[in-house]
C-alpha cells in the first residue's frame, strides 16, 4: 500500500520583492517523521526535510530584512523634518523666590552695544562753523601782536609800556597798604582809633591779626618790588639819552624855530635836559658802585637832576602859552576867511584821536601838568606828594604818551 503525498509548499518570495506581505504560514501539523528504515521512502522524506529547513531560513531572513527596513523608514523621517529655530535664550531660574536674571546677550548684540554712535548733525555744524571763523580770529590776533611787537621795539614805546605799568603798580599797592592798615585799626584795641575805620572796609578784619602775616602786605611787597625793577630798567634805558640830545640840538641849529621866544625856549630846554641826563647817569652808575660816587652825592646828584626836569617842565609851559598865542592870531586870520576848526578841550575821545593842531596842544598840555607835580616831589628831600598821588600822575602821563603811540603802530 503506497504511502500518500505529503502536502505541497508555497514557495517562498524572493529577497528582491520589496513588497511588505508577510509570509505564507507552513502549517505545523506535518506527518511524524518516518525512521529511516523505510526503503523506497528515504530520498523523499529527505528532500522533504531540506525544503522545509529552506522554507524556515528563508522565512527568518524576510523577517530580520522587514524589521532593518521598519527602523531605518522613521529615521529617515526625521532626517527629513526642517530643524526648528533656536527659541530666544529665556532666563534662567534660579533659586526658588527669587527673580530670574536677565538673557546673556548674543555676540552681535554685545557688538552693537559697543560700536560707536554716529556723530549728531548739530556736532558737525558746529565744527565747520568753528572752522570758518579760525582764520579770521587768527588774523585779528595776529594784527593785535604784530602792533605790540612794533611798539616794544621802539625805545619811546617801552618806555610808555614800562611806566604805565610802573604807575598802575604804585597806584595799586598804595590802596593795599591803605587797607592793611584799616585792619590793623579794626583789631586795635584802642576805641579811638577804631571809629576812624571806613564802614566799607570791616570785611578786611576776618585777615589774620598779624601784619606780617596779613595777605594784602604780602601782596604788595610783592608788586612794590616788581615796580622798583621796571623803574631801574626805564632808567638804565636811558643812559643812552644824550644821544637824542644831541640829535635834538643839530635839528635845531639846522631848522630853528621862526618866532625868537620860541627859538630861546628851545635852546634852554635842550641844555636843561642835558645836564638832567647827565646828573642821572652819574647817580645811577654810583648807585650800582659802577662810579665811585657816595651816597650823599648820589642823594644830591638825584635831586638836582629832576630839579632841571623841572626847569625843561617849567619851559614846556612858556612853549605851549607862546604857541597858543600865535595860534590865536593866526586863528583869526583863519575866521576872517572862513576857515579853521575847533575842538573842545573837554572832548576827551576826540583830542585822542585827532591829529589836529589844537589836540596836539591839549594833549601836550595834559601829559605836562601830570608831569608838573612829580617833578616837585622829586625835586625836595622829603618828597611832596604820597604814594599814591605819585602813582596816579604818572599814571595819567604815561597812559597819555601809551595811546598816542599805539596809534603810530596802526
Amino acid at each position: 500500500m503506497s504511502s500518500p503525498a505529503p502536502e505541497t509548499l508555497e514557495p517562498a518570495p524572493s529577497q528582491s520583492d520589496n513588497t511588505t506581505t508577510p509570509p505564507v504560514p507552513v502549517s505545523t501539523a506535518a506527518e511524524p517523521i518516518r525512521p529511516s528504515s523505510a526503503g523506497s521512502n528515504d530520498g523523499s522524506q529527505s528532500s522533504t526535510s531540506s525544503s522545509e529547513v529552506v522554507v524556515v531560513e528563508s522565512a527568518k531572513e524576510n523577517e530580520v530584512v522587514e524589521e532593518a527596513e521598519e527602523v531605518e523608514k522613521p529615521v529617515k523621517s526625521e532626517e527629513s523634518k526642517p530643524e526648528p529655530a533656536s527659541p530666544a535664550p529665556q532666563a534662567k531660574e534660579t533659586a526658588i523666590g527669587a527673580p530670574p536674571l536677565p538673557p546673556t546677550p548674543s555676540v552681535e548684540q554685545a557688538a552693537a552695544s559697543i560700536a560707536p554712535k554716529s556723530v549728531p548733525s548739530k556736532s558737525k555744524e558746529l565744527t565747520k562753523e568753528l572752522r570758518q571763523q579760525l582764520p579770521k580770529c587768527l588774523t585779528k590776533t595776529n594784527i593785535f601782536v604784530s602792533r605790540i611787537n612794533k611798539l616794544m621795539s621802539s625805545a619811546t614805546g617801552t618806555d610808555r609800556v614800562l611806566m604805565t605799568i610802573s604807575s598802575s603798580l604804585t597806584v595799586l599797592t598804595a590802596q593795599f597798604d591803605k587797607l592793611a592798615s584799616y585792619r590793623a585799626l579794626a583789631h586795635s584795641r584802642n576805641p579811638e582809633k577804631v571809629r576812624v575805620v571806613p564802614v566799607g572796609l570791616l570785611g578786611y578784619i576776618v585777615l589774620p591779626r598779624r601784619p606780617e602775616a596779613s595777605r594784602l602786605v604780602a601782596v604788595s611787597a610783592r608788586l612794590k618790588a616788581l615796580a622798583s625793577l621796571i623803574s631801574d630798567v626805564r632808567i638804565f634805558m636811558r643812559l643812552w639819552g644824550l644821544f637824542g640830545m644831541y640829535e635834538w640840538l643839530v635839528a635845531t641849529v639846522q631848522d630853528p624855530p621862526k618866532d625868537a621866544t620860541l627859538r630861546k625856549i628851545t635852546y634852554l630846554q635842550i641844555a636843561a635836559n642835558t645836564l638832567y641826563q647827565i646828573l642821572e647817569n652819574l647817580a645811577y652808575l654810583g648807585q650800582h658802585k659802577v662810579l665811585p660816587v657816595g651816597k650823599r652825592r648820589q642823594s644830591n646828584y638825584w635831586l638836582w637832576s629832576s630839579r632841571f626836569w623841572m626847569a625843561h617842565v617849567v619851559l614846556e609851559f612858556w612853549r605851549l602859552k607862546r604857541d597858543r598865542d600865535l595860534s590865536a592870531k593866526g586863528k583869526q586870520k583863519a575866521e576872517d576867511t572862513g576857515e579853521g576848526e575847533e575842538v573842545k578841550w573837554y572832548d576827551v575821545v576826540s583830542v585822542l584821536n585827532s591829529d589836529s593842531k589844537r589836540s596836539v596842544w591839549l594833549r601836550q598840555l595834559w601829559s605836562n601838568l601830570a608831569y608838573a607835580p612829580l617833578t616837585v616831589h622829586c625835586s625836595l628831600e622829603r618828597g611832596a606828594l604820597s604814594r599814591l598821588s605819585v602813582g596816579t600822575f604818572g599814571a595819567i602821563a604815561g597812559l597819555i604818551g601809551l595811546q598816542q603811540a599805539w596809534r603810530r603802530t596802526a
